[in-house]
């Protein structure tokens, strides 16, 4: 059996998740589609508005056959950790044959080209993204700069941000070595962060301000909308709190932090009185309100350095994902983890930030009684 793997976040799946996962497996020809998803944090640094299932179940009953975690580790960090991570673990497991990814060109080979000059050790490009920075301003700030000066006839390929992370798919898929096939889908109708919802088509960002409102959303998913939603709202008073009796030094390990970042959080929650005053706070050109918003989230569940994973978190499959599953067990060189309490990590593995990540964002929850902890463990995998 031939899959096509897709990283991704459905938060929450939409119309535009099903066209991309129908064209992979049109594009690519593959039998069967595995989505290396966000659980329970986003890169956005926030927690997800549904849980990981609800957004499984939706995926699997909408095209996907495997659903599988990324972990935390991974999600907290910059755009590249993200794609490394998505591709890491589907090589590793010798899942799939081929990747897709939404893309505002399309243009394989142009992406592949800035991908190939990403990884090649351009010494002047280095130069010019150190002499950038020194200003101030943020490593992908820096580097769009720094392209447009010196590969100026493809750096607006980097300027949009599903190509920039298509580029760091296969920027991550070079470096590993890996040798899949790649199959960008063009974005259909809405932008990234469109705010409209007209016709089918609308962006996560879009579909999130609608559900936050109360507005109807049914025409721009395919599938009933039920399951409680979590909001990072929810989360205000512990975070404060968190950080208003947090030891600095607890902090200094932390992936994102540079410069004494970990006594700007401090400082900072102990003057703000809401959750956007004290991101607000710390926003810099260095410090973006992503990174910030990552930083805190990976700094509430210890997040240190030096981690790996040594898994695949199985969040759900059809028939046809159990059979890959199946076929690929005798290929894989991580564990299949189907069963929480039956996986015992390793002593640097990035799996204990997952089971963290899921029960501080249940207190997220808009549901007060399901805000208890140990969902990982009591939580089965979708099967449709």
């Amino acid at each position: 059996m031939t899959a096509v793997g897709i990283i991704c976040e459905y938060n929450p799946f939409h119309n535009g998740h099903k066209h991309q996962i129908a064209q992979a497996k049109k594009l690519s020809g593959c039998d069967a589609c595995v989505c290396v998803m966000s659980g329970s944090f986003v890169q956005r640094g926030e927690v997800a508005v549904y849980d990981k299932w609800s957004r499984t179940k939706a995926a699997l009953e909408n095209g996907a056959d495997l659903v599988i975690e990324l972990p935390a580790w991974y999600v907290l960090q910059s755009a590249d950790v993200f794609a490394k991570g998505g591709i890491e673990i589907l090589t590793k497991s010798s899942l799939v044959d081929a990747i897709s990814f939404g893309s505002e060109s399309a243009d394989g080979d142009a992406l592949m080209r800035c991908a190939k000059i990403l990884t090649s050790e351009d010494a002047a490009l280095k130069l010019q993204i150190k002499k950038i920075m020194q200003s101030g301003a943020s490593y992908p700030a820096a580097l769009q700069s720094a392209m447009d000066v010196i590969y100026p006839e493809i750096s607006d390929y980097i300027k949009n941000p599903n190509d920039m992370l298509g580029v760091a798919y296969i920027s991550a898929m070079l470096r590993c070595g890996a040798d899949f096939k790649i199959y960008p889908v063009a974005r259909h109708m809405a932008e990234h962060h469109s705010t409209e919802t007209d016709g089918i088509y609308a962006s996560s960002t879009a579909i999130r301000n609608a559900i936050a409102k109360g507005s109807d959303v049914s025409a721009l998913i395919p599938y009933e909308l039920s399951g409680d939603t979590y909001r990072m709202s929810n989360l205000e008073n512990f975070i404060l709190g968190f950080y208003r009796t947090c030891n600095a030094d607890n902090l200094k390990n932390l992936p994102l932090i540079e410069d004494g970042f970990e006594n700007k959080l401090i400082s900072a929650a102990k003057q703000a009185t809401s959750l956007d005053e004290f991101y607000q706070a710390m926003v810099s050109r260095r410090y973006t309100l992503s990174r910030v918003k990552r930083t805190v989230l990976a700094g509430i569940i210890g997040m240190d350095k030096g981690r790996e994973c040594d898994y695949v978190r199985v969040l759900g499959m059809t028939d046809k994902g159990a059979a890959l599953l199946k076929e690929s067990k005798e290929k894989t060189r991580l564990p299949f983890v189907v069963k929480t309490a039956d996986f015992t990590p390793s002593t640097n593995s990035t799996f204990e930030y997952d089971i963290l990540a899921t029960d501080i964002a249940a207190l997220a929850c808009e549901n007060v009684k399901n805000r208890k902890s140990g969902s990982d463990f009591y939580n089965s995998p979708v099967k449709i």
